[in-house]
């Protein structure tokens, strides 16, 4: 079974991302089919580095799916509480599309949200509301009144109270449970009769009794500041976080932080909030706080009540703003990092505050004051020239950042005169752009020149000049610092003025450094046309070595960009340039699938069969792309079909791991080698079996595959869980007791993954139920580790010996078995994460 529990109080249980990337590792723990599907994932998104799309986790989650031979469960529980209510019901219903056997799909949601029709059509509905309902309820009021010391009272009273609360209209557990709540406070019997008959029936009059029940202005407004925490803040906050934030005096400017306004006793805060913030102790005995309630948060940013005037304090824009005034204001409290490090709000406001000052800027209706491409010039500058400055600083990557944000979005901040706090029209920008004036000033003298040019509302910082390109920011930096390593990170971020400058004050065009190793490298990363135009135009180096791609000219391939892969072989480069993670740009090209480019490649003279990188060659590449175009254009330029070499061993070893049924058909009628060893499956016959396409196992044993050449193909059968394809490989003569690879049998391998109907099959083929080896070293070990309690019985009933050691099989291959398992889960977590 996989879950999740959408939660509004948590930004990172509230998106279908969230939900599809919880599911699918939920669902890899325990399938072994899901490592293969996971890496491939990892790889085609750049080795990790790429962000996959809620497409591509769905189609990752629908894989795995389809790989159970047992029922699956996944539960969805609080609907309503998901920020991408749309999007999720859109997901769900591509999994119940899909018809998958055997998966069964479980949601729960509220019944007033505007969706519940359409969430309601999808498939069986259950109200779980009526007599049931109130009889629970009722289960649950007489507990308390009989166990709750607070409700010592007559027992006819606690029947007044029981039926009060039990018989009126439309009960609910959370709103009786409040209502129980507002009872602790009648400190006499005879004050209950007047409580109940005045008693709220509904969640947003009971808030708005909690709210009135507070008599102190000054409780108050720290109630307001928790509560706005509680909505808008990054990550869930601690106690100790929030005071902290609560010692922050806005009478200061900018804001600062007085230890001494920090609560002594916490504990009031929590009793003043009670009934709307819930406090958990983590495992590390902080106390957590959050929304009591999904309604909470629902009542609290309702625009349309006005009934409590903590509304009018309550709203993205505000909230926000206050959270980033807050956190600027803690930063500049501190006069080194260590001491923000051991404070408990440090880590917070280093890490948050530009998300917080960004989410004011996209909450306003009024449009910046200066234009998008200015605005992401002066960000992208800011990136390559003050991260320079701040190399010698040992503070935390977010701290270093912090002039690059504070730049960024004061160029992004319109002007404002308006009087601050409360409600949004109400909050200067202009206060919070001065405190982030000083949050730089406090971090570094050197940028004193710089505040008062950002000061200047009459000079913009940066001011294009048509016929000089003259920028005074960068000028000013410059006459700071004669480093001018900073071209390569210009280059990256393609910003051609930055380059341009750079150049002119004497960068070395060639310079080598960074993860891209040179600028050209790096522009052509990027993709910036006239960048590269620029740095060959000084005489860059078009066959310069280094970073990740090896050459200048991979990279333009990999990135995909015609007009710089053309420019480059027009300035000289060298079509057959070795090293880097692809070997050479045409395997570059091949992987991401570009015929244009491969072709101007093969026709530059690309050796089709350079032997380098991950893939071996350009054919296996180009199996690996898909792209059946550039396979059949490879074998007629005279691609070796039989190439060995790279991480699958050959083309079809690869073709046959990505399942393309038509280039494994492709790359046979070319001749290719069926029974060929080597690469990560051994043959193609096991890559077939372990990604369970039958299709594809099906035309290779037509082709003469050997069922019994290599390892244990009926093992690999085994793990990938198709049913059909082991019948098949037994029919086809496959040793039923063959010994070897990871599990040391099919039998233990079915039995590891919990397929009973595979196991069946192999018993009745003649499995040894005693049989010792592998990972489990028998069989009935495997089940028993794995739980699979059904399996268990079916092999005592065929023989299994309960009394077979565990640990009498061989303990070297146990140990590899352990490696290999630590290994793909690590890789697992990186391909979510």
């Amino acid at each position: 079974m996989a879950y999740f529990y959408f939660d509004t109080t948590n930004d990172r249980k509230r998106k279908l991302e969230d939900c599809l990337r919880t599911l699918i590792s939920r669902l890899a723990d325990s399938a072994s089919h899901a490592s293969s599907i996971l890496e491939s994932a990892w790889k085609s998104h750049a080795n990790g580095a790429e962000a996959p799309s809620n497409q591509t986790l769905l189609e990752i989650l629908l894989k795995i799916l389809s790989g159970f031979a047992t029922p699956v469960f996944i539960l969805c529980d609080a609907l309503d509480e998901s920020s991408e209510v749309g999007l999720v019901l859109n997901g769900i219903s591509k999994i119940v599309d899909a018809k998958i056997n055997n998966v069964h799909v479980f949601l729960t949601s509220r019944t007033e949200i505007t969706y519940g029709k359409e969430l309601f059509s999808l498939a069986t509905a259950v109200r779980l509301e009526g007599t049931k309902v109130n009889e629970d309820i009722a289960s649950y009021v007489d507990h308390i009144l009989t166990t709750d010391p607070d409700f010592s009272w007559s027992k006819e009273m606690k029947n007044d109270v029981r039926n009060s609360l039990v018989n009126q209209p439309d009960p609910m557990f959370r709103l009786v449970a409040l209502q129980l709540d507002q009872l602790r406070n009648c400190l006499r019997e005879s004050d209950i009769t007047p409580a109940l008959s005045s008693m709220p029936h509904t969640m947003n009059n009971i808030y708005d009794r909690i709210l009135g029940n507070i008599q102190s202005e000054m409780m108050l407004g720290m109630v307001n500041q928790t509560l706005n925490w509680l909505i808008f803040s990054m990550r869930p906050m601690t106690l100790g976080e929030i005071n902290d934030a609560l010692a922050v005096d806005f009478a200061e400017s900018p804001p600062r932080f007085d230890p001494k306004k920090r609560l002594s006793t916490p504990s009031k805060l929590l009793d003043a909030c009670a009934g709307l913030v819930s406090a958990t102790k983590d495992d590390w005995g902080h106390i957590k706080l959050q929304l009591a309630h999904a309604s909470v948060k629902e009542y609290l940013t309702d625009t349309q009540r006005s009934s409590h005037a903590l509304h009018a304090e309550i709203s993205n824009y505000a909230g926000h703003y206050m959270i980033a005034r807050t956190c600027i204001g803690y930063l500049c409290s501190f006069d080194n990092h260590q001491q923000l490090r051991l404070s408990p709000l440090g880590r917070y406001a280093a890490h948050y505050w530009h998300n917080h000052v960004n989410s004011c800027n996209l909450a306003l209706s009024e449009p910046p004051t200066l234009s998008s491409p200015q605005r992401e010039l002066k960000y992208q500058l800011g990136y390559a020239i003050l991260l320079q400055l701040w190399e010698s600083i040992k503070f935390p990557l977010a701290i270093i950042l912090w002039p690059l944000e504070a730049i960024h979005l004061i160029s992004k901040s319109p002007p404002s005169s308006q009087n601050i706090y409360k409600q949004p029209e109400q909050c200067d920008q202009s206060e919070l752009i001065t405190d982030m004036m000083n949050l730089l000033q406090a971090r570094s003298a050197q940028y004193s020149n710089l505040l008062q040019l950002l000061r200047n509302g009459d000079t913009p910082p940066i001011v294009p000049s048509a016929s000089l390109g003259v920028w005074p920011v960068v000028h000013l930096l410059f006459d700071r610092s004669a480093d001018v390593k900073p071209i390569v990170l210009s280059a990256s971020l393609g910003v051609l003025p930055a380059v341009q400058l750079l150049l002119d004050r004497g960068a070395d065009v060639n310079v080598q450094g960074g993860v891209y190793s040179n600028a050209l490298l790096a522009a052509c990363h990027g993709g910036n046309t006239e960048i590269v135009q620029l740095l060959l135009d000084r005489g860059a180096d078009v066959n310069a070595q280094g970073g990740t791609f090896g050459n200048v000219l991979q990279a333009a391939c990999y990135q995909e960009n015609t007009e710089i892969v053309q420019m480059l072989l027009d300035r000289g480069a060298d079509v057959n340039a070795q090293g880097g993670h692809y070997g050479n740009g045409l395997q570059a090209a091949c992987v991401r699938g570009n015929i244009e480019i491969v072709q101007m490649l093969l026709d530059r003279g690309a050796d089709v069969n350079a032997q380098g990188g991950e893939y071996g060659n350009a054919l296996p590449a180009a199996c690996l792309g898909g792209n059946t175009e550039i396979v059949q254009m490879l074998l007629d330029r005279g691609a070796d079909v039989n190439a060995q070499g790279g991480e699958y061993g050959n083309a079809l070893q690869t073709a046959c791991n990505k399942g393309n049924t038509e280039i494994v058909q492709m790359l046979l009628d070319r001749g290719a080698d069926v029974n060929a060893l080597g690469g990560r499956y051994g043959n193609a016959l096991q890559a077939a079996c372990n990604q369970g396409n039958i299709e594809i196992v099906q035309m290779l044993l037509d082709r003469g595959a050997d069922v019994n050449d290599y390892d244990n193909v009926l093992q690999a059968a085994c793990l990938g869980g198709n049913t059909g394809i082991v019948q098949l490989l037994l029919d086809r003569g496959a040793d039923v007791n063959a010994q070897g690879g990871e599990s040391g049998n099919a039998l233990q391998a079915a039995c590891g993954q919990g397929n009973i109907e595979i196991v069946q099959l192999l018993l009745q083929k003649g499995a040894d139920v005693n049989a010792k080896g592998g990972y489990y070293s028998t069989a009935l070990h495997a089940a028993l580790s794995e739980e699979h309690t059904e399996i268990v019985q079916l092999l005592l009933q065929n023989g299994a010996d309960p009394e077979s050691s565990p640990h009498s099989g061989d303990s070297e291959n146990s140990e590899d078995a352990e490696d290999t398992e630590d290994t793909e889960a690590s890789e697992e977590e990186e391909v979510i994460a």
